[in-house]
């Protein structure tokens, strides 16, 4: 029966150090930079306790390249593990359509009055419609981690934005409450335990820092 549910975002990639990188090639192919490699070897270091008290261990990746080779780097780092591997398209990364350098701004005001949680990007994602997906992939966890040979532990390697609605949908957090949370850095990890009914996160999530 499912314990523990680690979210993980990928490690640094190449958009996360050059934005307009998304003009000339698919967001889906992007990868992982040096530095971000760096930071999913440590990632494993820090996990290793974590990941060894559980007999069965599920890792679960989304289909956008960064994170798959955030998966398979974390992977190499447990060479005595038999990791169960996963892919999961509806974890991958947003898609802003098309979205450039001269529109992103207006789009993000446009995104922040309509709500982040149903905002059409133009020629991208229903974010309605993909956030739907989340909670659909989230409600199938529960079930499935009620049942006594499920693995104990699944880390989920995914996206800032999905991970946040994995996280406000495994604890039910409110729309509202969403709208507080910040993207989380490279690398982050929330750690959430299972009851066999409900999740808990074991530490708040990022908040966004409002200054006055």
């Amino acid at each position: 029966m499912l314990k523990q549910l680690i979210l993980v975002r990928h490690g640094e990639s190449e958009e996360d150090v050059n934005p307009t990188i998304r003009n000339h090639i698919v967001d889906s192919r992007i990868s992982l930079t040096l530095a971000g490699r760096k930071q999913v070897t440590r990632l494993a270091n820090a996990l290793s306790s974590q990941i060894r008290l559980h007999k069965n261990v599920r890792l679960i990746a989304s289909t956008t390249n960064r994170a798959v080779q955030t998966t398979q780097l974390f992977c190499s780092q447990f060479p005595d593990q038999n990791f169960e591997v996963v892919s999961e398209d509806r974890i991958r990364s947003l898609n802003w359509g098309n979205v450039d350098e001269s529109t992103i701004r207006q789009v993000e005001y446009q995104r922040y009055q309509v709500g982040v949680l149903y905002f059409q990007f133009p020629e991208g994602d229903d974010t309605k419609v993909f956030v739907g997906g989340i909670k659909n992939f989230v409600d199938e966890l529960r079930e499935a981690g009620k049942v006594v040979s499920y693995p104990e532990c699944v880390v989920v390697f995914t996206h800032g934005f999905a991970l946040r609605v994995v996280a406000k949908e495994a604890i039910r957090m409110s729309d509202e409450g969403f709208r507080y949370l910040a993207n989380p850095p490279n690398c982050y990890t929330s750690s959430l335990s299972f009851d066999g009914e409900e999740f808990f996160l074991e530490e708040p999530l990022p908040q966004i820092n409002f200054k006055i």
